[in-house]
């Protein structure tokens, strides 16, 4: 049974909450969904966007919207947030997951793959947020949360475009929130550490990351689980979070210092 409060009873909302079919943006889709919200799911594919849609109409009787996006064509964006607006006549939230990228050394990383990496992690965020805000100024405010990671704080062996990427979400966080929210839309930022997902393992597979090794040098001693970032964003979006706005949440599992090891 879902327990709800008034604080995050988003019954009457709209939300769009791209990479919506996998990961993170999956559990965000199907809590948000749980607390009331209606959603509508972005992403390239159609498919797993249609299992996620399947979830939330099985568990709360509602229809989401999937609608196949790539975000890096502002085109595509702009349709995405009309088509929200035609199904359900108002937008409140929106959730900035779309991203990813692969680990490769900067000497032999291309320049039209540095501009893809770019272009999906941060030229994204930008062209949802400018896309987005007039509907969620018309209808009182809302909310906006964006995706980072704890990449753009400490950067990422392999990953210099990903991690400037990042690092460059948290800036438009900063700039977006204070722009917007003298108009009632409050931006905010979730920095999700390693976090277990099918892309992310696809990637540490890749890169041949030690999880194992890593987890040991994290005060909880274990990577996140997606649901456990979707509550920190449903925690944004609600009325807890009414007087945050330009913030980064790091969920990254604790600070990693040197010192004693029998603490």
């Amino acid at each position: 049974m879902t327990i709800r409060t008034a604080v995050t009873d988003l019954t009457g909302k709209t939300a769009i909450v791209t990479g919506g079919g996998t990961g993170i943006g999956q559990e965000t889709a199907l809590l948000l969904a749980r607390r009331g919200a209606d959603v509508v799911l972005a992403s390239r594919s159609e498919e797993r966007l249609a299992a996620t849609a399947e979830q939330i109409a099985n568990e709360t009787g509602r229809k989401a919207q999937v609608v196949a996006t790539d975000v890096r064509d502002h085109s595509q964006v702009e349709a995405l947030v009309d088509h929200a607006i035609a199904s359900y006549g108002r937008l409140d939230i929106v959730v900035n997951n779309a991203g990813g990228t692969y680990l490769k050394p900067m000497q032999d990383l291309e320049i039209l793959e540095w501009d893809r990496i770019i272009a999906l992690n941060l030229t994204s965020v930008f062209s949802m947020t400018k896309a987005a805000i007039r509907h969620l100024e018309a209808d009182g405010g809302g909310s906006i949360v964006n995706i980072s990671s704890s990449s753009a704080s400490f950067g990422t062996i392999g990953g210099a475009a990903y991690s400037a990427a990042k690092s460059g979400v948290e800036m438009l966080t900063k700039v977006s929130a204070a722009e917007l929210s003298p108009r009632g839309i409050r931006v905010n930022c979730v920095a999700p550490g390693m976090t277990r997902s099918e892309g992310a393992e696809r990637s540490w597979n890749r890169g041949r990351l030690d999880v194992a090794a890593n987890e040991l040098r994290m005060p909880l001693r274990r990577v996140a689980e997606p649901v456990e970032i979707a509550r920190i964003v449903l925690f944004l979006v609600s009325d807890y979070a009414s007087y945050l706005t330009g913030e980064v949440l790091h969920a990254d599992g604790g600070p990693k210092m040197d010192g004693i090891d029998d603490v």
